[in-house]
């Protein structure tokens, strides 16, 4: 391997959202989202995610397990993190859901 080829395999272990092959997982990302939400009021299912992401109940469930291959859209996503007073940030090496105190230099 040569010091090129090793330099490239490091940094993709390093910064692995830094790659062309690299995928935002969504469906963590939501399924994290989902808790916190649910977290705030003892009281909220599943169902009452759906409706205020305006989706049925399985849109919800099959989101957060990846199953059938479903992945969330972004807006569901960016709706939770407006819920939860949360927002996402996003670098090369991480991916981290964190508290919306205020956005410097945010893209609108």
């Amino acid at each position: 391997m040569s010091d090129a080829e090793l330099q490239t395999a490091v940094d993709s272990q390093k910064y692995p959202f830094a790659n062309p092959d690299a995928d935002i997982p969504r469906n963590s990302l939501f399924k994290e989202l989902r808790r916190m939400w649910m977290e705030e009021d003892d009281s909220r299912k599943s169902q009452d995610l759906a409706k205020l992401l305006e989706v049925r109940p399985q849109h919800v469930s099959q989101w957060a397990s990846g199953s059938d291959r479903r992945i969330p859209p972004w807006w569901a996503i960016m709706r939770l993190c407006k819920e939860c007073n949360k927002k996402i940030t996003l670098s090369a090496g991480e991916i981290r859901i964190v508290q919306d105190d205020d956005v410097v230099g945010g893209v609108k």
